[in-house]
């Protein structure tokens, strides 16, 4: 895919400008793997191909049920792990739905065997901000905040 000057880079993608359309970018899925804020990284050959076409086809899946995403195109077999997308202002959230009970989540629930099943699943949230490492936030505080609203 033709992409422009590098804007932005994550931990695992990398934003570029869409050449001629400054309403466009390029999102380039890696390789990389990181835990921990970070911390731990590491690389897994092929990862950002199936990281590109796992998220296309969800973002299409979307778009077919009337949910717009920024998702254009691209992010199958031969776009070199890129999508291209609208340019927008991303809501600084992760959203995380759990039907396993692990990670964070198993740290903070003692009173819950690691590996139960969660039914119905639970959905957290928390505030992409890793210089605080990515503190839970309410629905209620996402309000007060004027992250998002209820909506």
């Amino acid at each position: 895919m033709n992409k422009g000057i590098e804007i932005a880079r994550g931990k695992t993608k990398v934003l570029y400008e869409f050449p001629g359309q400054p309403d466009q970018l390029v999102v380039a899925q890696t390789d990389q793997i990181s835990a921990g804020d970070g911390a731990r990284r590491n690389e897994i050959p092929g990862k950002g191909r199936l990281a590109a076409q796992t998220t296309a086809r969800v973002f299409r899946l979307l778009n077919l049920c009337g949910l717009p995403t920024h998702y254009l195109n691209g992010g199958e077999d031969d776009d070199n792990n890129e999508m291209l997308v609208r340019r927008c202002n991303m809501i600084p959230l992760e959203v995380v739905v759990r039907g396993v009970a692990a990670g964070s989540f198993a740290k903070r629930n003692a009173g819950v065997q690691r590996g139960a099943l969660l039914a119905p699943r639970i959905t957290e949230f928390f505030l992409k901000d890793d210089a605080n490492h990515d503190p839970m936030i309410t629905p209620d505080e996402i309000v007060a905040r004027n992250i998002a609203t209820p909506q």
